[in-house]
């Protein structure tokens, strides 16, 4: 897949949400890579009031549909692009298959509690470098998840590593269920962050807390329901708020 996206970047294409590229963003003093990065937040901030410094860390409808997957806004008049955080990264790096480009798909692994049941620490480093790299290409090359509106940025998402407590967490195929997920974390995230020869390629992101929150809010299932019962048995769920799961 890397060869075949390697012969695709010799295309005219920009990476995605990629800042400082523009005529407009080089002129402003965030972008001068001489000053600390103290100084160039200071000074893109100094163009951002209030409510576009709230637009840039909270979902914006009028940026596309998907708010679940969260576009923030840029500001135009410096050159600051908007993003789309949500880059699925579960078993794969969520994107189309480049076009005109033979193999030129993402790599699928098998799902986070195929994973786990294999207690193998060296293939979820594999896993973590080759989504990384994939991911680092698929923004290269300005490419997108099908919906167009959600182009592949370098923030990815999944697995998630907290465990199976209960059947109502949903989406449990994607934690790696017992203690196995909490050891695979620094093998699998420190790959495509860059630490043990990752090369620096990406970063990931990894859904801290939903789970530890709802488990607090949560009953306890009765003692008479199996682990896994047809979800028409469990009690309601009153108090959880629904995610956009």
């Amino acid at each position: 897949m890397l060869l075949a996206l390697s012969a695709a970047g010799t295309l005219a294409v920009s990476p995605n949400y990629k800042g400082c590229l523009s005529s407009t963003a080089k002129q402003q003093r965030y972008c001068d890579a001489s000053l600390s990065v103290d100084d160039r937040l200071d000074a893109m901030f100094a163009h951002l009031n209030l409510s576009e410094k709230i637009a840039m860390i909270s979902p914006q409808p009028d940026l596309g549909s998907d708010t679940c997957g969260d576009h923030t806004a840029g500001k135009d008049a410096i050159g600051l692009p908007d993003y789309f955080w949500l880059t699925e990264a579960n078993s794969n790096v969520a994107a189309l298959c480049y076009p005109g480009v033979k193999y030129a798909c993402p790599t699928t692994f098998v799902g986070p509690l195929n994973m786990g049941a294999s207690f193998n620490d060296t293939s979820w480093r594999l896993k973590g470098a080759t989504l990384g790299t994939e991911m680092r290409a698929f923004n290269n090359l300005g490419w997108h998840r099908r919906n167009t509106e959600n182009k592949i940025g370098l923030t990815g998402f999944g697995p998630n590593i907290n465990l199976v407590r209960d059947p109502r967490f949903g989406r449990a195929s994607e934690l790696h269920h017992a203690r196995k997920g909490r050891e695979s974390r620094p093998p699998f995230v420190g790959r495509p962050q860059g630490g043990s020869s990752g090369g620096g390629v990406s970063r990931a992101g990894e859904r801290w807390g939903a789970q530890r929150s709802a488990e607090r809010r949560w009953p306890p299932l009765p003692a008479s329901i199996p682990f896994a019962p047809p979800m028409h048995l469990l009690p309601p769920l009153h108090s959880v708020r629904h995610r956009c799961q």
